[in-house]
């Protein structure tokens, strides 16, 4: 397969820790710095990404190698190949389990997807909240996803005038090839108002997390925090969210919380008492509580398990 031998693509605004990989190369052919980047796996070492919101889509085609996907409450043991789409609004981490990786990355941001025109919504399905990121290609679908991503990596490389535009519409093809793996059925209902109430309280949800500092504490942490913000009463939010995710605001939330407190008691040298200001306890013992009936466990349990002996 052709790639390039250097990350060709504009710099994206990325996390520190990202940005060590990807490095800068400046704009040409019309990409716009900060909205685009795309690379081959091969040219980087093993690389594992901490838990974080990132700022931009990521799809990646992984083509040898095994790996591990962490979303809130939920994780993915992935073995190639796949294609991974990940979502800005959703914090993950990236673990590689094997040496041998092989693969071929883009980042990009709505902005360029779009190119300031109105959104493709053929596509709105694939990129909405809620989707599983991960999907397993079944033998005979890889070589496209191969192809597509060659001829975009190629086009980088080039000078031409309307790179940017050649490069969007390999993206937009990308994304539809994966749209074609799990495409909505022929008697697909648009989204109701429900639907789009319940969208936009998980947005709001998952905007709040990784937490800030502790003396930054949450700032929605119950229903009724959303409600004025969404411009409707707390209990027609409740019922749409109940009705469309089959779960209610309530245990959103404390799915949220509970995933970032184990995040942080496992992951940070924060005190309980600085982690139950974080997640909007008022005291260390309503944490206490909290995470105890939720998880049968004691914070400091979590964050010292326990040896079993042999």
């Amino acid at each position: 397969m052709k790639t390039c031998s250097q990350p060709p693509a504009a710099a994206i605004s990325l996390p520190e820790f990202e940005h060590r990989y990807l490095g800068k190369v400046p704009s040409v052919g019309g990409l716009q710095a900060g909205q685009f980047a795309a690379y081959s796996r091969a040219d980087f070492g093993q690389v594992s990404l901490p838990y974080q919101r990132r700022d931009f889509y990521k799809l990646s085609l992984l083509t040898r190698g095994t790996s591990q996907l962490h979303q809130t409450t939920r994780g993915w043991a992935i073995a190639g190949p796949a294609v991974v789409l990940s979502h800005p609004l959703v914090p993950h981490a990236w673990e590689t389990l094997s040496d041998e990786q092989s693969g071929l990355f883009c980042l990009f941001t709505p902005e360029f997807l779009h190119g300031g025109a109105t959104a493709d919504q053929a596509l709105s399905p694939l990129l909405a909240l809620g989707r599983d990121p991960v999907y397993v290609l079944e033998p005979g679908q890889l070589p496209a996803f191969e192809s597509l991503f060659s001829q975009l990596l190629t086009e980088l490389g080039t000078d031409y005038l309307h790179q940017a535009t050649v490069v969007r519409h390999y993206l937009h093809l990308l994304l539809h090839q994966l749209q074609r793996l799990r495409a909505p059925a022929p008697d697909f209902v648009h989204p109701t108002a429900a639907d789009r109430l319940a969208a936009l309280f998980l947005e709001l949800l998952a905007r709040q997390f990784p937490v800030a500092p502790p003396d930054q504490p949450l700032r929605l942490r119950a229903p009724q925090d959303f409600a004025p913000l969404l411009g409707v009463h707390v209990n027609y939010l409740n019922r749409a969210v109940r009705a469309v995710t089959g779960k209610t605001t309530t245990a959103h939330l404390a799915e949220w919380r509970l995933a970032e407190a184990r995040r942080l008691l496992q992951h940070t040298p924060w005190s309980l008492t600085d982690i139950a200001e974080a997640l909007g306890f008022a005291y260390p013992t309503h944490f206490h509580n909290f995470f105890k009936h939720h998880t049968g466990l004691t914070p400091q349990q979590v964050r010292q398990p326990q040896t079993v002996v042999v």
